[in-house]
Order: structure tokens, then C-alpha cells, then sequence
């Protein structure tokens, strides 16, 4: 049996090219970590332990998390097209609610919020946004979409702590400057 280390970077990060990207970093990938930080001051790297890396053990880099998104919108193939393509199907509902009880809206009218397979899809069952979140502590959060319709993507990664910007509640806020850029990037 390997371990979860070996096998994501044997069946996903080698296969995608994401070079970048690993649970244990190397000194010469520390020397280019973006600090994390919460409330403006510096925290000291994490050491996810074992059970908890599958939940955000994860290191990688802007140009790694653009690969993924590629690859999930379909314009760099490879052996994981199926399984990709598979986890944007929607397989329930959440009553139009998102984390932090934000009500969708974007651009289309009456879009509903369900949940794929590691995926979130806000849809007006016409043109759907894919999307996930992440803030696994050590001052880093992360937010990352994208249209299969138009073939659009976006990674946003912040080295601050989700309780001081949370960039997937600015993200996907309709209210917001940088949410209707998102929004109009991915939609049209």
C-alpha cells in the first residue's frame, strides 16, 4: 500500500504536471512559500500530521492551481479527464445557501447552489460557475472557479487567515467590485 503522499503525486500532480505542488516541501519550495499571516502578523509553517492532510495538507502554487483548473475545464488532457469531468455533475441540493449563509445571485437571475464531488455549482440550469474554497489554517485561504460554458478559470490565493479576508465570501458576494469581476470573467 502507498501512502496518500505517494499516491497523489503518482496519480494527479505527475499526470497533471503540477510540479510545484506537494504535502512536504522541499527548501527550495519553503524559499518561495508566500508567508501566512492573521490579524498582519506572520505565522510559522504548518506541520499538518497524517490524518489531516487529505483536509488541506496540500501545498501549491499559482501556476500549479491554474493547471488543475485547465485540466478540470477540459483544455489540457489527460488520463483524469473522466474522473474530473464525473465530479462537476451535481449530486444534491443545498436550498440555495453557500458557507457563511450567502445567497448566490451572480449575473443570472434565481441561480441555485448545489454540491458536486469535491465541487460546489451555482446554475441557473443554463451556465453553470464550479467552484471550491479552502482555509486550512496557517494564514492561507484560497478560492478557485470556473465556467465549463466559457471555458474560463480564476485561482485567487491569499497568505492571510480566512477570519481576516475571506476571499471566497469577497468572491462569490454579489455586492462586491471583485465578485462582479469574477462573475462577469466566468460568464461571459
Amino acid at each position: 500500500m502507498s501512502s496518500y503522499n505517494e499516491l497523489v503525486t503518482k496519480r494527479i500532480l505527475n499526470v497533471l504536471g503540477m510540479n510545484s505542488t506537494s504535502i512536504n516541501l522541499s527548501d527550495e519550495q519553503k524559499s518561495r512559500l508566500a508567508i501566512g499571516h492573521l490579524l498582519g502578523r506572520e505565522l510559522p509553517l504548518l506541520n499538518f500530521s497524517n490524518p489531516m492532510v487529505p483536509g488541506g495538507g496540500l501545498y501549491s502554487s499559482a501556476s500549479d492551481m491554474l493547471k488543475f483548473i485547465s485540466a478540470n475545464i477540459g483544455l489540457i488532457k489527460t488520463k483524469l479527464d473522466n474522473a474530473m469531468q464525473e465530479s462537476h455533475l451535481i449530486r444534491h441540493s443545498t436550498a440555495m445557501l453557500i458557507p457563511n449563509n450567502i445567497r448566490v445571485s451572480g449575473n443570472n437571475t434565481n441561480p441555485e447552489f448545489y454540491v458536486g464531488l469535491g465541487w460546489f455549482i451555482t446554475t441557473n440550469l443554463g451556465n453553470e460557475i464550479i467552484w471550491h474554497n479552502g482555509a486550512p489554517g496557517g494564514g492561507y485561504n484560497a478560492f478557485m472557479a470556473f465556467s465549463p460554458t466559457t471555458d474560463r478559470g480564476i485561482v485567487v490565493l491569499c497568505s492571510t487567515d480566512v477570519s481576516n479576508v475571506d476571499i471566497s465570501t469577497l468572491g462569490l458576494n454579489q455586492k462586491g467590485k471583485l465578485s462582479s469581476l469574477i462573475w462577469n470573467l466566468l460568464s461571459q
